[in-house]
C-alpha cells in the first residue's frame, strides 16, 4: 500500500499544535548542545534501549556519578567488570548492558559521530545511534523508539513495526533538519498517553541534564 505523505505532514503539524511551548531538543540542543559530554551521551542513550526513564534516569545518575568520565570507567573496568556490571542489574538485558559499557571503554574519549560508524559495535544499534548523533553532535537523525513506531505506524495505516522500515519513510517525508523535532514529537505523544505532556517533559528534562558535562 503506498504510503500519503500528507497524512504523515497532517499528524505532525498537529501535534506542534498540541505540544506548542514545550521544549523540544533541536532549542535544547542549541542551548546546552556544546556542553554535553560524548561519554554521558553513549552511556544515556546506549543504555536507555527497552527501559522507561524513570527507572533508567536512577541507574545512570548513579553509574555517572560512579563513573564520571571514559578514564575511571576503564579502569574499574580492567580492575573489576562484574561491580561496574552490578549498578546495571536494574535496567535488565545483561548482555546488551555489558556491551555497551564495552563500546564505551574501546571508544574512550573518541566516540564515533557518524551512524555508520556507531553501527558496527556489537549492542549499538540503529535506534541508539541515531541517538547518540542527534543528541551529542547536533547531527540529523531520527531514532523513532517504540512510541513513534506505533503512532507512524497507525498514521500510515501499516500493521510493520519495523523500525528501520518506519524510520525510512519518516526521513523521506520530512526534511533533515525536522527530523528530532518528529522524534520528539512522536516520543512525547506516545508517553503523554498514560501521563501528562508536564510530566513527560519533567522527566526528560532530568535525563537531560545528565548529558551535561560537570
Amino acid at each position: 500500500m503506498p504510503i500519503e505523505p500528507d497524512s504523515l505532514h497532517r499528524e505532525i503539524e498537529r501535534l506542534r499544535r498540541l505540544y506548542q511551548g514545550f521544549p523540544l531538543e533541536p532549542v535544547i540542543w542549541e542551548r546546552d548542545g556544546q556542553k554535553r559530554s560524548p561519554y554521558r551521551v553513549l552511556i544515556v542513550m546506549g543504555l536507555s534501549a527497552m527501559v522507561s526513564d524513570s527507572v533508567g534516569f536512577r541507574v545512570w545518575q548513579r553509574f555517572l556519578c560512579q563513573y564520571p568520565s571514559s578514564n575511571i570507567l576503564r579502569q574499574e573496568w580492567l580492575r573489576d567488570c562484574e561491580s561496574v556490571l552490578e549498578i546495571l542489574r536494574p535496567l535488565g538485558h545483561h548482555n546488551q548492558r555489558k556491551k555497551i559499557i564495552e563500546a564505551a571503554v574501546q571508544f574512550g574519549t573518541k566516540i564515533p559521530s557518524q551512524v555508520s560508524q556507531l553501527r558496527p559495535h556489537p549492542g549499538i544499534g540503529e535506534t541508539i545511534a541515531e541517538k547518540i548523533v542527534g543528541y551529542e553532535f547536533g547531527k540529523p537523525a531520527l531514532p523513532l523508539d517504540s512510541h513513534g513506531r506505533k503512532i507512524t505506524a497507525r498514521v500510515c495505516g501499516l500493521n510493520e513495526l519495523n523500525g528501520r522500515y518506519l524510520r525510512r519513510i519518516l526521513k523521506d517525508t520530512f526534511d533533515q533538519s525536522q527530523w528530532m523535532e518528529v522524534h520528539e514529537l512522536l516520543r512525547l505523544d506516545g508517553q503523554s498517553s498514560r501521563s501528562t505532556p508536564e510530566k513527560v517533559i519533567n522527566s526528560w528534562e532530568k535525563w537531560r541534564a545528565l548529558l551535561i558535562e560537570d
